[in-house]
């Protein structure tokens, strides 16, 4: 019985794990396109997430009380104590980032054009969602920490894992955000470049990448003609990047680099 629960509980956390790193190969992709649209969390995914975290819920509370009935020193484990904390931040931020974040990511606005609390909001929520996700599945493997470990150890990690990450995510979003390639290509060009060459090695496991080359040669070439002067680089990734957001946005309106 209490092992079939553990496997269920385990389950679940793949699952979303797995969600989360999806995600986030999803949008490393796209680094190297200009005017980037952030992609919202399918309504799939999001039910999955919740289904998973209503599953999480009741298997842990099972687990908490098998293990209470077993040994009446059960809840007395510190790192118990402070997992169930964070697991209830997930929960708290998990409703932040259905009814804030999600609702605007599906408006479809450009990063370029974010606001600065929309941005920190982003950061810190999916911040705070990816890390203790991971740092959660963690401590439920965490065996050699169950009562020599103090709580104010295991959130002082968390907070430290939750700022790194989310800096981590103010970072990426700051090379994202780049709307166009400049005439002399500076870091932000240069790091969306390289993102553009593991994509073109990577070919064989989305050949929409080569795709979206191929078809944006041509509708691209005002934009070369107005960057004659610029490094072949620049001019690759301008031909390269324009067609995927001309489904969205005409490159013709005044673009601010």
């Amino acid at each position: 019985m209490k092992l079939a629960i553990v496997f269920i509980h385990l389950l679940a956390t793949c699952m979303v794990l797995g969600i989360i790193m999806v995600a986030d190969f999803r949008f490393f992709r796209k680094i190297s396109n200009y005017k980037l649209i952030l992609p919202a969390p399918s309504i799939f995914e999001r039910q999955l997430v919740a289904s998973c975290l209503m599953v999480l819920w009741i298997t842990g509370l099972t687990l908490i009380i098998l293990g209470q009935l077993e040994n009446p020193q059960y809840l007395n484990n510190q790192k118990l104590q402070a997992k169930i904390a964070l697991v209830c931040l997930i929960t708290l931020n998990a409703a932040i980032l259905h009814l804030g974040v999600f609702p605007f990511l599906e408006k479809q606005v450009p990063l370029y054009k974010w606001k600065t609390s929309k941005l920190g909001l982003t950061c810190c929520s999916v911040g705070l969602s990816n890390s203790m996700w991971m740092y959660c599945a963690f401590l439920g493997i965490a065996r050699p920490w169950n009562f020599t470990i103090q709580r104010e150890y295991v959130w002082a990690i968390a907070f430290i894992l939750w700022v790194s990450l989310a800096i981590t995510i103010q970072f990426t979003l700051t090379v994202a955000a780049r709307n166009r390639p400049v005439h002399r290509m500076d870091w932000l060009d240069k790091i969306k470049y390289g993102f553009r060459v593991i994509n073109e090695n990577s070919s064989d496991i989305d050949d929409s990448v080569s795709e979206t080359q191929t078809h944006s040669v041509g509708r691209s070439s005002d934009v070369l003609h107005e960057n004659k002067e610029s490094t072949p680089v620049v001019q690759s990734l301008i031909s390269s990047d324009l067609q995927a957001q001309e489904q969205a946005y005409d490159y013709r309106q005044p673009q601010h680099a």
